[in-house]
């Protein structure tokens, strides 16, 4: 009679699960920052001219807060 060897189980090991989880998210990251860096090479200028704007806002409210 032979024994038959016994597979490997069909689960995922906690640490290895885990492990698996943070490399897929780093992943995501990456693909994220890839992504927005790509942006900016392709069109500079519009995040500059966005932050313009949050820094223009952020004057003319300072200067209605005095005022009033």
């Amino acid at each position: 009679m032979e024994v038959e060897s016994t597979a490997d189980p069909a689960f995922v090991d906690v640490d290895q699960g885990l492990t698996l989880a943070c490399i897929a998210f780093l992943c995501l990251l990456l693909v994220a920052m890839i992504i927005r860096c790509a942006k900016v090479i392709m069109d500079p200028y519009s995040e500059e001219e966005a932050a313009e704007d949050d820094e223009e806002e952020d004057k003319t409210n300072a200067v209605h807060d005095t005022e009033a």
